[in-house]
């Protein structure tokens, strides 16, 4: 059995193996919170164009994001048809407006940037449709706090090279690994990124690509289910 200590020392190793692999990604200029927030309710089963057409076209319809708040559902559906599930997507985006603006009296999320982290992620996943993937994804990379967002394809990737304890879901393993992550945002930028890279390119959910992944010598599942211990140079400390 693999102790809480070995995990944070195999997450470690992982991160900086991909950083030799990959390198650190050159940050990008943030992006506004709500338009990230937006953004990433209208990527949820569309494209990456499918996402900007939509949002383009929602944005070119209503200028000012309060305007949702008012706005007939069916008027919204409009400018969403690109990206799939308009109507599911078009009731979320309204109530999300609409709680903001009646809760909280600004549609301004700038002031995450200084809240506490845990407080700042408390009080997205408050918001109507946010769940810890959305709220760790506009804390990334619009408000640049070092927060990892798992999706499936990263969490599957924990799970196989043995960084996650076994059958822990994608919610449990947002607070997991976030324990494990330094208080970097780069570094943790770097992380997100770099495992979407290897599982994209390697560790697919069918048909693996385990031979020539990167990663293969820390990974469990390379390894038919058993940890491969961590030499003295992979070792953090």
């Amino acid at each position: 059995m693999v102790h809480a200590f070995d995990y944070a020392a195999r997450t470690d190793a992982l991160r900086r193996l991909l950083e030799e692999e990959y390198g650190i990604p050159a940050p990008s200029e943030p992006d506004d919170p709500l338009d990230t927030l937006i953004r990433v309710i209208l990527a949820q089963h569309a494209s990456s164009p499918q996402k900007e057409q939509a949002f383009n076209a929602l944005r070119a319809r209503f200028p000012d994001w309060a305007l949702l708040a008012d706005a007939p559902e069916t008027e919204i559906v409009g400018a969403l048809w690109h990206a799939g599930l308009a109507h599911q997507k078009a009731r979320r985006l309204k109530r999300l407006i609409t709680t903001l603006l009646e809760e909280h009296g600004s549609l301004d999320l700038s002031h995450l940037r200084t809240m506490p982290l845990e407080e700042a992620r408390a009080w997205l996943t408050r918001l109507p449709g946010v769940g810890p993937l959305t709220a760790s994804l506009v804390l990334l990379f619009a408000l640049e706090r070092p927060v990892l967002p798992i999706n499936t394809a990263i969490h599957r990737v924990a799970q196989r090279v043995g960084v996650l304890p076994p059958g822990v879901d994608a919610k449990r393993a947002h607070d997991i690994l976030q324990t494990f992550m330094p208080d970097d945002t780069a570094c943790v930028r770097a992380f997100h990124i770099n495992m979407l890279k290897l599982a994209r390119t390697f560790c697919r959910a069918s048909r693996p690509k385990c031979g020539a992944c990167p990663a293969r010598m820390l990974c469990v599942y390379a390894h038919g289910g058993m940890p491969h211990p961590l030499d003295e140079q992979q070792k953090p400390f």
